[in-house]
């Protein structure tokens, strides 16, 4: 591991506040170290599986509860943090995407047209 002496900074966190304010404090000269406990994903190594992203990419393996059960947490374990689960969240399926999930799943009536119904 490296030697923590030889930063100025360490951020713990690789989601987009961590590895914005680490761009800004190196740009203005100093020597920062970024950790992130969750993986690094790319196109080929996301999880096509919702039980293997949430386990994967969330502590505590998808929503939790606060102790009261008053508030749902989604907290991500992965690099790039909240952009990265809300990017997932947000997208619309390409079409390669849609006819793989249309081909996997057997749900060939979730198309273009019906998903713009709802």
């Amino acid at each position: 591991m490296a030697d923590m002496k030889n930063y100025d900074v360490i951020i713990i966190g690789a989601g987009v506040s961590g590895a914005v304010v680490a761009q800004s404090l190196t740009e203005k000269g100093l020597k920062c170290l970024l950790l992130e406990a969750g993986k690094f994903f790319y196109s080929k190594t996301f999880p096509k599986l919702e039980i293997d992203g949430n386990s994967q990419m969330y502590w505590g393996g998808g929503v939790e509860l606060t102790s009261d059960a008053n508030l749902t947490l989604l907290r991500p374990k992965v690099v790039g943090g909240g952009s990265v689960i809300n990017q997932c969240l947000l997208d619309r399926f390409d079409d390669i995407a849609l006819r793989s999930f249309q081909s996997e799943s057997g749900i060939d009536f979730f198309t273009r047209s019906t998903a713009a119904l709802v």
